[in-house]
């Protein structure tokens, strides 16, 4: 028809926004330029800032401190390093800002497991600040001794005396934990009851031809009950009471790197690789 114009579909907004809805919750961000025709991305930013998204220079993406906050009431323990895969749509100033703002907050709290800095819950059970420097103090006077008997050839220490001296310097601490059942487990089994079934372990695990059962394997065997560090605090707890005997490995050269470090420290450098029950079997 002369003079008569094709008219333009019309853009349907609250669809492009219901879109974008559904892509920011399910990934945390969404590019400008994927929100529709140019002239309508205005109306759909204007109406997803109003939601509480966060409009930047080319990407919309949700607050920062929320995609955070949801990871950590999932339970997730979240590494600096890898945050990225947690946190969408930001520069790495924006995401040390948004962590730095959930630790001032008492949101989340910073701990370094191993050598490796990690975000968790606030919930988390962890070390005051009071309790870090009681027991930097009391490691600090058994390494002094540790190290002045390493220097003497012919000295060491009573093994018993070794345990003594840590259950002294941690006391409190260990009764605490306990108290409150927080003492590191999985699966939700108590450390309490841990004794019998070390010792059931240790049974299990004993190479009948030595007489001896390998620490590594007796950690592995409670794994899916009992953390490496419950294990290990047990069997020095074990040993202390003269229920077993903790023996040094032969040649240290022969433990892969995950052997040694399910392994004990023990004298001198050396790692204690083996355990022989003292006593009957567990009751």
């Amino acid at each position: 028809m002369a003079g008569s114009r094709k008219q333009k579909a019309a853009v349907d907004v609250t669809a492009l926004v219901s879109q974008a809805r559904a892509t920011l919750e399910a990934d945390g961000v969404v590019k400008l330029k994927e929100l529709g025709p140019t002239a309508e991305r205005a109306r759909v930013t204007d109406e997803l800032r109003a939601m509480g998204f966060e409009v930047m220079k080319t990407v919309v993406r949700r607050p920062l401190e929320a995609q955070l906050s949801e990871a950590l009431e999932r339970g997730a323990f979240i590494p600096l390093k890898s945050i990225a895969t947690f946190v969408r749509g930001a520069t790495v100033a924006e995401r040390q800002a948004a962590v730095s703002k959930l630790i001032a907050q008492g949101r989340a709290l910073k701990v370094l497991r191993e050598k490796v800095e990690m975000l968790v819950p606030s919930g988390t059970n962890v070390l005051s600040r009071e309790e870090v420097t009681a027991l930097l103090r009391a490691l600090g006077n058994l390494s002094k001794l540790l190290t002045k008997v390493s220097k003497q050839r012919q000295a060491s220490v009573l093994r018993a005396d070794l345990v003594e001296q840590i259950q002294a310097a941690f006391p409190e601490l260990l009764s605490q934990a306990r108290a409150r059942n927080d003492v590191p487990r999985g699966n939700g089994a108590s450390a309490d009851g841990i004794l019998p079934r070390l010792l059931d372990a240790l049974d299990a695990t004993r190479d009948e031809r030595l007489g001896l059962s390998f620490i590594p394997q007796v950690v592995n065997h409670l794994r899916r009950e009992f953390t490496p560090g419950v294990v290990r605090t047990a069997l020095i707890d074990a040993a202390g009471q003269g229920v077993i005997e903790l023996r040094p490995e032969g040649g240290v050269n022969r433990l892969t790197k995950d052997e040694l470090e399910l392994c004990l420290p023990g004298p001198q450098g050396t790692r204690l690789s083996w355990a022989r029950r003292l006593g009957g079997r567990a009751s």
